[in-house]
């Protein structure tokens, strides 16, 4: 069972109830700290909130990153890695991207994404 978390308490409160591991949800954080969704949060503020949690709790991390707070495949890689090294052990990740409004990805330019991250 997955517990949906947005900061240190919601985290350590699914940790002592049980949960086998537990994941942010981007809208939650976002509007934790005033922002709305759709990556109007910065990603050095989504990492702080992330390593908080990750410290915080004894139960796996998995973390909902939007459409992975960059422009390319290789940005998104980068992001994904940062949080790899603080010790969460999976990514959500949305076929879209945030740019004033949010657009679906094409299916050949989010498997893209998708594989660069895989490797």
């Amino acid at each position: 069972m997955l517990g949906i978390v947005w900061d240190v308490p919601s985290a350590k409160l699914m940790d002592s109830l049980g949960f086998e591991a537990i994941g942010t949800s981007s809208a939650a954080i976002a509007e934790m700290l005033g922002y709305k969704d759709g990556e109007q949060l910065s990603f050095e503020e989504l990492l702080f909130v992330v390593e908080r949690i990750v410290k915080c709790v004894n139960v796996p991390l998995s973390v909902d990153m939007e459409s992975g707070y960059g422009k390319s495949a290789k940005e998104i890689v980068e992001n994904v890695l940062r949080l790899v090294r603080l010790g969460v052990v999976g990514i959500n990740i949305e076929d879209s991207q945030v740019a004033g409004e949010r657009k679906m990805l094409s299916a050949h330019q989010f498997q893209s994404i998708l594989e660069d991250i895989k490797e």
